[in-house]
């Protein structure tokens, strides 16, 4: 088999040869291993590390190959503030997620400037990309400054800039700081939720953002008429499910209260999650239960009313299950 197709070995031993055109091989060859291999020499190094004695390394690497689980998570790479990278982004994490590769992801609100050149995301996409990316294990704004690119892509940042947007597009500067500020507070009241999926991930082998076929296996819609799901939807361990809004909120031909239809699988019940992160006194109600195979449509509008923000993002958690919260803080004294 030839060397390149070998998936059971991660090192190349070289040649006896003291002849370089025979030692050397294609880059081809070897280029996927030598990703693998930095991330390998990286781990191990830091482990062998006294400095580091009792502590647990954290590595994210940008490529690899078959075994990187091993040793680092997976960041897809540059990206830009598009729509497009945001719809595929989502399907790369949970495509990893089956191939192995559980913690990984993209660069939030983008890092290179959209196809129209601005020195800013859209703050629509901004905030669509916080809510997609809230419960993912990888969850990261990064953008580049460089050669003036951009200026910013903070939340804070956009209400400062606000007199310069169309009058028409004014309400989501408004509402970008308080939208991103809510899903990241929930993000972290979930941590529990999301570290037990990790631990799962480490005894199991198991996604933590799993594609709907993996936790809904006896659901057979899911490779027939729904597979359209299995690359916009998932779900966080088997029982929390999110369905973000990939695609801009006004769309030609649909209803403006229809921005995403959403598949609920079966055979279990699902309730509408709506755990606020504001603290206890701002809970609001589970509302009513759906049988799982519904298809449905859903108001998930963008909107500056802080009562719209924890439907912005659909969530659903399967019936019977309870996600543990915790309190939201940076310090054991201090809330968020």
């Amino acid at each position: 088999i030839p060397f390149r197709l070998l998936v059971t070995s991660d090192e190349h031993k070289g040649s006896n040869t003291r002849d370089i055109a025979e030692a050397e091989l294609p880059a081809i060859q070897v280029w996927a291993l030598y990703s693998l291999n930095l991330h390998k020499a990286t781990y191990h190094g830091w482990n062998y590390n006294a400095s580091r004695t009792g502590k647990r390394n954290f590595i994210i690497g940008r490529g690899g190959f078959i075994g990187l689980h091993r040793y680092a998570g997976l960041w897809t790479g540059d990206n830009a503030s598009t729509w497009d990278f945001l719809k595929v982004s989502v399907a790369q994490i949970l495509s990893l997620g089956l191939s192995g590769i559980t913690i990984s992801g993209g660069d939030v609100g983008g890092f290179e400037p959209g196809q129209d050149g601005g020195k800013w995301a859209n703050p629509e996409l901004l905030m669509r990309w916080y809510l997609a990316y809230s419960l993912l294990p990888w969850f990261r704004n990064h953008y580049n400054r460089k050669m003036d690119k951009k200026e910013f892509q903070e939340p804070y940042r956009f209400i400062d800039v606000i007199s310069q947007a169309p009058p028409d597009q004014q309400w989501m500067y408004r509402a970008t700081l308080p939208v991103c500020q809510y899903y990241i507070r929930l993000r972290y009241s979930l941590l529990q939720l999301m570290y037990d999926q990790m631990f799962d991930n480490l005894l199991t082998g198991l996604p933590i953002a799993r594609s709907l076929v993996i936790s809904n296996e006896d659901d057979g819609s899911l490779v027939t008429e729904n597979e359209d799901f299995l690359d916009n939807t998932y779900t966080v361990g088997d029982d929390v499910l999110v369905a973000p809004v990939l695609e801009p909120q006004l769309a030609q031909g649909r209803p403006d209260n229809e921005t995403r239809i959403i598949y609920l699988p079966s055979p279990d019940s699902w309730w509408q999650f709506n755990l606020r992160a504001d603290g206890p006194d701002a809970a609001v109600a589970l509302g009513g239960r759906f049988d799982g195979g519904t298809l449905m449509p859903y108001d998930a509008r963008m909107s500056d009313n802080v009562s719209q923000i924890p439907y912005m993002n659909p969530m659903f958690i399967r019936y019977g299950k309870i996600p543990i919260k915790t309190i939201v803080s940076i310090t054991d004294r201090e809330p968020v």
